[in-house]
């Protein structure tokens, strides 16, 4: 086989569901990922995973449709081929994952990039990062059936591994923000492990709702994305719904600023106290949270030595994040990990994210 193609995950570390608003959001790329090995085969496409079955097929028959693990990198093949591109009849594509995936570290994303990241290259395509980002939203939403934003497919093709991105959603450029914060600080994740599918979830519902309050906004206002709207903008409405979907995105996108900020001041405090504001929008405004995500965000917020704790990801389950400095008693985890399965008889992963950046 051929060199390794790599893509890692994501965590978002405030500015949650605003990539599809047209908003800055601020993600970084996390130590876990998916790798893959590709070699020529002489007349089928097979796919192997070291999580799934495998799955082959032969390019010149239809792909089927039904769900599968396959239908990620089944997909590229399909883009591929839609767009006349010129490729082999087959190919051994060999996904090894130590993602956790339905968490909301990205694993769609990052197997989309990785395929995507491994064709580029093989096929002499010339694709750039911002390229990719964007096949692989394409992708995501017209071939999986997910609506989802460019933010996950942009932060982990760009991978710009020692620093954080505030990426502008509307522009679709970037500022490298550092993201070294030392020994002092480090990140955790929480996984719930409570998968979830934003197909099947109503992470499609949000989507539409922010549509709605923006076209309810642009009767008064010329704004283009709900990210510029501004706080005023919520007396517009009259559904109680649309002002706290609005809210939140308006609100969420100041944090951001703010945030921002805070990380180039290294005031991790204040980063932590808009980390646990991000939450609490998230759960009570968005509605995207859960029972699960709220037991792990609000048990750590309590620990000394916890700056700031907050869903990532569109929710429903998945991940929880928490910056913490060195009063913070690692010994907790294990009894954290205790109660919530005497809660949900769920086995939770704590693990710290991102272990370069702390050394």
């Amino acid at each position: 086989m051929k060199k390794p193609y790599v893509s890692a995950g994501r965590i978002n570390l405030i500015g949650e569901h605003l990539d599809y608003n047209g908003g800055w959001v601020l993600p970084t790329t996390i130590d876990l990922g998916i790798t893959l090995w590709v070699k020529n085969h002489s007349d089928h496409f097979v796919f192997y995973s070291d999580k799934h079955e495998p799955f082959g097929c032969s390019i010149f028959e239809d792909f089927p449709n039904e769900q599968g693990w396959f239908q990620y990198p089944l997909s590229v093949i399909r883009y591929l081929k839609l767009q006349k591109i010129d490729i082999p009849q087959g190919f051994e594509l060999n996904y090894h994952s130590n993602l956790p995936e339905g968490s909301g570290l990205s694993s769609s994303a990052a197997i989309l990039v990785v395929t995507l990241k491994a064709f580029n290259e093989i096929l002499n395509l010339n694709w750039s990062s911002l390229d990719i980002a964007l096949i692989a939203q394409k992708i995501e939403n017209q071939y999986i059936g997910v609506n989802c934003g460019i933010m996950d497919s942009y932060v982990i093709a760009h991978n710009e591994w020692d620093y954080a991105l505030l990426i502008d959603c509307q522009k679709l450029k970037h500022e490298k923000i550092p993201f070294s914060i030392g020994e002092k600080y480090k990140i955790l994740i929480l996984d719930t492990q409570l998968p979830r599918s934003l197909k099947h979830s109503a992470y499609n519902q949000r989507r539409s709702s922010c549509e709605q309050a923006l076209q309810i906004i642009q009767k008064h206002r010329n704004i283009q994305n709900l990210a510029e709207a501004h706080i005023s903008d919520l007396d517009f409405f009259t559904n109680i719904e649309l002002v706290q979907r609005a809210r939140h995105v308006i609100t969420e996108q100041e944090r951001v600023k703010k945030s921002v900020e805070s990380l180039k001041n290294k005031d991790f405090i204040s980063f932590g106290k808009l980390m646990n504001a991000s939450h609490e929008s998230l759960k009570k405004d968005y509605e995207v949270s859960c029972e699960q995500l709220d037991f792990l965000v609000e048990n750590i917020q309590k620990q000394k030595g916890c700056l700031g704790a907050r869903m990532t990801g569109a929710g429903f389950g998945g991940c929880a994040i928490a910056l913490i400095d060195d009063n913070f008693d690692m010994d907790y985890l294990s009894q954290l990990e205790r109660l919530y399965y005497k809660n949900f008889s769920i086995q939770p992963k704590i693990f710290i994210g991102k272990e370069r950046c702390f050394s």
